[in-house]
Formats: structure tokens, sequence, C-alpha cells
């Protein structure tokens, strides 16, 4: 999504807490102008499935044109793909069309929803690096977030943008058990398999991360931090 007034433009990668980064910044009104919708069928926008509001980085820069998309602040928040999987799953339940895309059954578990979504793309599921970097693999954005420290990431980003907000409410957030409680060793590995590129690239584990060098770790605390302290917790979404 991309924002005039700020001089930015959002990356949003599914399930990464990025709807209350765009309540935050763009407020109830989001248009296609914003690059927000823009569905020309049931599941496509005019550069691939999904809405605007997930365009790969690249995409962006073809509607923007370079001069916009280089001025311009870029940011992205990526998440454990292990996590971000079992959340993708919760969410397919509020999700009719996303389950009719796939085949998938309201009452389907998780291994069945992980075999499903290994025989069609969508970019709900798709691999996070891809929204990031370009054919040569370098970063388009200037700054790359992790959801499991959302909170000084979402004040670091407001604070950016010069925007103040008060406590951010945490939207499409899904409940449900530790994603680790989730897994077989066989659906561990598969999407150790599935998304090895990026495990590799933001240096996730099962359970956790390391320093990668793409991403803004260990952020300091802003003066709005205070009020996004219990923004979110992996844990929990």
């Amino acid at each position: 999504m991309i924002s005039h007034e700020h001089q930015c433009i959002f990356v949003h990668v599914p399930r990464c807490g990025g709807t209350s980064i765009e309540k935050a910044i763009w407020g109830r009104h989001q248009t296609e102008e914003h690059l927000r919708h823009g569905f020309n069928s049931r599941y496509e926008n005019k550069y691939q499935t999904g809405g605007l509001q997930h365009l790969l980085a690249w995409q962006i820069r073809a509607e923007t044109g370079e001069p916009v998309f280089n001025d311009y602040f870029k940011f992205t928040v990526v998440r454990n793909p292990w996590d971000k999987l079992v959340s993708q799953y919760h969410f397919m339940a509020k999700r009719e069309d996303l389950r009719e895309f796939i085949g998938m059954n309201a009452d389907d578990d998780f291994t069945a929803y992980l075999e499903l979504i290994q025989k069609k793309l969508h970019v709900q599921w798709e691999h996070q690096h891809k929204f990031i970097f370009d054919e040569n693999g370098k970063s388009m954005v200037d700054f790359v977030g992790r959801y499991e420290q959302y909170d000084r990431v979402a004040a670091w980003l407001l604070n950016r943008l010069g925007i103040r907000r008060g406590k951010l409410k945490h939207r499409n957030k899904s409940q449900r058990r530790p994603h680790q409680e989730y897994y077989s060793d066989d659906s561990r590995e598969c999407v150790a398999q599935m998304y090895a590129k990026d495990i590799e690239l933001f240096q996730y584990t099962f359970d956790g991360y390391g320093p990668a060098p793409c991403v803004q770790d260990n952020l300091p605390r802003t003066g709005i931090g205070r009020y996004l302290a219990r923004f979110t917790r992996s844990s929990r979404s």
C-alpha cells in the first residue's frame, strides 16, 4: 500500500500484523488509490491472486513508477514460517473464498491444509522473500521488521512516519495454541523444505530466530512504545 501523505510504501506480507499497521496509517478509508482491493475477478487483481494490498515490491514499483517508488520510505514485516502457516490455517475459517480456491473443507485439519496449499499458489501463502527481493536477490525495501518484535516494530514505524496513535488494536488476530503443537516431525520438515529460502534469509528456526543481515532486530523503544507493549504476542496469533 502507498501513502502520499506520509511518503511511504508498505509491502504487506499476509499474516504479519499488517492490517493493524494499515489501519494506523490509512484509517478506515482505504481505496484502490492506496493500492487496496482492486480485484478484477473473485480471486485476482491485475498482477496476481489477492488484493492489491499484498502486491510484491516489484509489482508496487510497476504500479507507482520508479521515481515515487525510489523516493518513498518502503517497509515490511516478516514472520516465522511455521507460526505464520498456523495463523493462516485459522484465518481460513473466515475466508470461504480461500477455502474454495484450494478445495478445502471447513473442518479440514492442519495437515490437510498443508497438503492443499502446495498444490495451488496464492499470495496468502507465498514465500516471504518474494515480497522483498528483486530477481537479482537485492532488497527493494528500506526496513524489514519482525512480527516477533511487533510492539517495537510498530512503535518505531509510526514514530518514523510522524504518526501519533494510542494503543493499536490487533486486527485479524487468531486465537489458538502455540504453533509447535500443530506439527508432527513430518509436517515440520515439510515446511522447512517449502520455505527453506525464507528460513535461511530471515534466520528462523522452528522455535525462534537469530540475527539476519536483512532484518532490523533489537529496535530501541520510542516515545510511543509504552502504548504498544501489549499490542501482540506471537504465541497468541
